[in-house]
């Protein structure tokens, strides 16, 4: 379950973190969201709560805007059945228990955020703009001394897209290690040499060797990633 959490984590934060959509509109939808699963988990012998109807309108105007919706439905097992609706096909109700322990944790996330003051952002709170690193001679020089945090992003990667202000936030945190970026496409000696396969990746260095990685856009894990070795 731990690969499913954490992929409906990172679908979860790619939703939130999205200045598409509004804070208002988000908190209906996942309050709905976890509404229909909890149906599902309190009466897991009933079907009629496990289909999901994409013509349904009150389902098409607060739920299905957000388009990575689709997304969370299949990977906590939903199956598309026919042209209007989605079926909850998974025998056991694990999965969409963990989705509302992760919608319910959002949920309270974004209703802190609706309400919380305006205020000038803290210090540690400010970002900072992270160099790109695309030459594998410049790329060998800096790694090859201290500790040194490399994000490998692309700029078609909508997850990389997502947790990349955040990386460039922890960089504040962490005044005793360097933090660099690896546009795998503009830097593919680099990608190759370091044999990169999935963005993101985050890698750290010490003294030119790897000591910790990270695949995937989970901020919690980054943080755990960062704490372990650039404190």
């Amino acid at each position: 379950m731990d690969n499913l959490e954490t992929k409906i984590e990172d679908i979860a934060q790619i939703i939130i973190y999205n200045t598409n959509y509004k804070i208002e509109t988000l908190i209906t939808a996942f309050e709905l969201l976890v509404k229909l699963f909890q149906n599902i988990i309190n009466n897991p012998n009933e079907d009629k709560f496990k289909n999901f109807k994409l013509t349904n309108e009150a389902i098409k105007t607060k739920i299905l805007f957000i388009t990575e919706i689709t997304d969370l439905l299949k990977a906590i097992g939903y199956e598309k059945v026919n042209e209007e609706s989605l079926t909850y096909k998974n025998t056991t109700v694990n999965s969409l228990e963990i989705t509302v322990g992760i919608l319910n944790k959002k949920l309270t996330y974004l209703e802190y955020k609706l309400t919380r003051p305006k205020s000038p952002p803290k210090k540690e709170e400010l970002f900072v703009k992270v160099t790109y690193l695309d030459n594998l001679d410049a790329f060998n020089k800096e790694i090859s001394s201290g500790v040194t945090a490399v994000d490998y992003t692309a700029t078609w990667c909508g997850p990389c897209k997502m947790i990349s202000p955040i990386f460039e936030k922890l960089a504040c945190k962490y005044p005793n290690a360097k933090f660099f970026k690896v546009d795998v496409d503009k830097g593919k000696a680099i990608a190759s040499t370091q044999n990169i396969s999935a963005m993101p990746t985050f890698r750290i260095y010490k003294d030119g060797k790897q000591v910790g990685e990270l695949v995937g856009a989970s901020e919690r894990d980054l943080k755990t990633l960062l704490d372990r070795h650039c404190l």
